[in-house]
């Protein structure tokens, strides 16, 4: 999980549990004005509670008995508060201040582990940071339509265009799946409109909800990053942050390579990127319209290299299924 994130998320239940803190003062503050006597029942429950610890530590009664007498104790006592809180107008729960989460109590654990409530926001906030669009967020393996590809052979190609999605969907789901068993790596290319950057999101959205940062940045996102980084310009904490996350993030996903402008120093930035993640064992899905003979004649062979060495290469092709969805 993201450190920035973590920090993020246990900020928020920090926040949380010092709002209902400071509410409960509020309320307490104005119901003591209002019932002196509650006060007193609240002091009086909690010196009980003194009470039946000393007692038990200088052996007065067994434990047992002890407690049994001071839960009678304040069983008549929230009794009374109760009333009073009624016959003043407060409603007899006005000191009870709920919690965000019943479950953990605002705490972000229940039963020994992460609370589905700090899960959820996790993700709220890793995916708010990991540069996916709101579209690409609907882009599920549920929503996957393999049907939207034909079922007869191509000229060049055994398969089909349908079964060789459905292979390449089994094997994006198990990059899902057993993603935090392995650190492999996904090149998704082939011709545009054929659902190269719909399962890189579907990756993406299956991580985010497991708590696993993901980072999706086109490429030229990418170099237009690196670049300003390198002559000093827009050096915002937003930006310094994702420069950090090219390295540091579970998984990066690379859209669209071979869009971005290229120069010398544009394939030096993608290359120190790509080949930084391979030696840190860190997972990326590439995603490119170009063939493999295209990477290494626009970017090198070095490239190339790399990626036929570490890279689990997936070719898509048939008709773009973006005209099929038009229909």
């Amino acid at each position: 999980m993201d450190e920035r994130s973590l920090a993020g998320v246990n900020k928020k239940f920090h926040e949380r549990i010092k709002n209902r803190e400071s509410l409960l003062s509020a309320r307490q503050a104005e119901v003591y004005r209002a019932v002196p006597r509650i006060l007193e029942i609240d002091n009086a429950i909690f010196g009980g509670g003194m009470r039946m610890l000393s007692a038990v530590w200088d052996g007065v009664g067994t434990p047992e008995s002890v407690a049994e007498s001071y839960a009678r104790e304040t069983e008549k006592l929230t009794a009374e508060k109760r009333m009073l809180l009624r016959e003043a107008g407060f409603g007899a729960d006005y000191l009870d201040v709920p919690y965000t989460c019943i479950h953990c109590k605002d705490t972000g654990m229940h039963d020994g582990k992460l609370c589905s409530c700090y899960l959820t926001l996790l993700s709220e906030v890793m995916t708010a940071e990991s540069g996916m669009g709101k579209l690409l967020l609907k882009q599920t393996f549920d929503t996957f339509d393999i049907r939207l590809y034909a079922d007869t052979p191509m000229e060049g190609h055994t398969l089909s265009p349908r079964k060789n999605m459905e292979s390449i969907l089994n094997t994006c789901r198990h990059f899902a799946v057993n993603f935090e068993k392995h650190s492999d790596s996904l090149l998704l290319y082939g011709n545009s409109g054929l659902g190269k950057t719909f399962l890189s999101s579907a990756i993406a959205n299956d991580l985010l909800s497991r708590g696993i940062s993901v980072l999706y940045q086109s490429a030229g996102q990418i170099v237009e990053l690196l670049s300003d980084a390198r002559f000093g310009r827009n050096e915002s904490e937003t930006r310094s942050v994702l420069k950090a996350q090219l390295l540091k993030a579970d998984l990066l996903i690379i859209d669209d390579l071979g869009t971005e402008f290229m120069n010398s120093m544009t394939e030096a930035d993608i290359f120190s990127v790509v080949n930084g993640r391979i030696l840190a064992e860190k997972s990326t899905i590439i995603s490119t319209n170009l063939s493999l003979s295209d990477i290494g004649r626009v970017y090198s062979e070095r490239m190339l290299s790399r990626i036929l060495g570490h890279y689990v290469k997936l070719h898509f092709y048939g008709s773009d299924i973006r005209n099929i969805r038009s229909m």
